[in-house]
């Protein structure tokens, strides 16, 4: 068994350079670590802490070396379930105030994990369809309705992310925001 799981990428690596295609997984690796960098360069040398999927988010912190809450390991229960609540809140206010009890200043997020839908329905079983809908993660990511207090992080659409059916926002935590500023970014 360990043979036949290890001959793909043994033939894989042996292949001519010129003839080697990246797989889903080696171009999920380039966008995310092209978003660590963003994030990098958008907090301008200050500490961040983001908010994202289970899986981004120990990607993007390896990659981009900073604080996340939302990873899926067991010694971080309390950090998932926090980052459930954030992203299944059902006002701006009240996203706001968890993500600002745990010291949140970015959010990444990316289509590329079902995640949203599954925090809301475990949080709250009796929302049906509408908790989803209402909650901060879908409008945010599907919807594009921004809290005022998040400003964009502009992060341009290349081929790769095309080729990946990868869609992605990237948001600064900004309470101090006006809704000029807001409107204007």
């Amino acid at each position: 068994q360990p043979l036949r799981e290890m001959m793909p990428q043994w033939a894989k690596a042996l292949t001519p350079a010129g003839r080697r295609q990246a797989d889903w997984f080696e171009g999920l690796h380039l966008v995310l670590r092209d978003i660590a960098a963003t994030l990098r360069k958008n907090a301008g040398g200050k500490p961040i802490t983001l908010l994202s999927s289970p899986n981004s988010s120990v990607l993007l912190a390896s990659l981009g070396d900073f604080r996340t809450i939302g990873t899926l390991y067991w010694e971080n229960a309390e950090g998932l379930k926090a980052a459930a609540h954030m992203f299944a809140a059902q006002t701006d206010e009240e996203a706001l105030r968890l993500l600002r009890a745990r010291g949140v200043t970015h959010i990444a997020l990316i289509n590329w994990e079902n995640f949203i839908e599954p925090y809301v329905r475990i949080l709250m079983p009796e929302g049906g369809d509408a908790a989803v809908l209402n909650s901060f993660g879908v409008k945010a990511l599907f919807k594009r309705i921004i809290p005022v207090w998040c400003r964009p992080i502009p992060y341009p659409r290349y081929p790769l992310m095309d080729a990946l059916g990868l869609d992605v926002l990237l948001l600064e935590v900004r309470p101090d925001q006006t809704f000029e500023e807001a409107w204007f970014f």
